[in-house]
């Protein structure tokens, strides 16, 4: 698995081949991710959730790789949110035209109504 960091707080996209700049808050849904990066998208779904006491400290976008000899190779889009009082994180699975697929949390944040590994 091949795992590059695209994007800090959803300020720029970088692409494998350059750079697009793109509005951190800008609607990205139902938008192809290699275009957009999906920019804003987690964003926007952390003023819906129930945060309680977390302080968000970074949002970053996450390109996954996956390939192997029986298939041609996959690619996934994912937001990880860290906060600022807890060690962990809220992962965001994001399909490719940046809808929401999965929501968790890992290490020690927890949030309402979002599943914990």
């Amino acid at each position: 698995m091949t795992v590059k960091a695209i994007c800090g707080l959803g300020l720029g996209i970088a692409v494998s081949v350059g750079m697009i700049a793109v509005d951190a808050l800008a609607d990205n849904r139902g938008s192809d991710w290699r275009v957009t990066g999906c920019a804003g998208v987690v964003e926007e779904e952390l003023t819906s959730l129930k945060l309680g006491i977390l302080d968000v400290d970074k949002v970053r976008y996450i390109v996954q790789s996956s390939d192997s000899f029986e298939s041609d190779a996959g690619e996934s889009l994912e937001g990880w949110v860290s906060f600022k009082n807890c060690k962990g994180n809220l992962v965001v699975k994001l399909s490719q035209t940046c809808q929401i697929d999965t929501l968790y949390t890992t290490g020690d944040c927890e949030i309402e109504d979002i599943s914990d590994y």
